[in-house]
């Protein structure tokens, strides 16, 4: 990883990026971390048509999908505040929960401890934040392979 300031250059960077990112959301799952995942994934997709060599029919077959319109949807909400024209149909909708020892199942939360998850709803749908990060992580990482980047 660079130190310079406009070193995130290519789809790539901004993929390893958005690694890091959740990372970060796994070891603290705050709104920071949440925000900087999902704008920093969001934008993969313009340094892909800028800034690499693979084809835009490819770059808009994985826009096409309903991960990545999900995706973009979050984003550009958390980013601007307002969706003018949500790619999934409906604005998102995000509410953090905690459970507790007494609402969780047995073993899973210490007596006296709060495990905090984000419920999010995307065009009418749940998402469970991890397993959506690491998808649409996963379909990224397929793209640029497929393409030696």
């Amino acid at each position: 990883m660079s130190t310079a300031f406009f070193s995130l250059k290519s789809p790539r960077d901004m993929l390893e990026k958005a690694k890091r990112e959740r990372s970060r959301l796994e070891e603290s799952l705050t709104i920071d971390n949440v925000f900087n995942f999902f704008v920093t994934a969001r934008h993969i997709v313009d340094y892909a048509k800028n800034g690499s060599q693979i084809p835009l029919a490819a770059i808009e077959k994985l826009a096409q999908d309903t991960d990545h319109k999900a995706l973009c949807d979050v984003g550009d909400m958390g980013k601007h505040l307002l969706l003018t024209k949500p790619k999934t149909g409906a604005s998102p909708v995000a509410s953090r929960k905690g459970t507790h020892f007494f609402t969780s199942p047995f073993g899973t939360v210490p007596f006296g401890d709060i495990k905090y998850e984000w419920e999010l709803i995307v065009g009418g749908q749940e998402i469970v934040l991890f397993e959506f990060a690491d998808r649409v992580l996963e379909k990224w990482e397929t793209l640029l392979s497929s393409y030696g980047l």
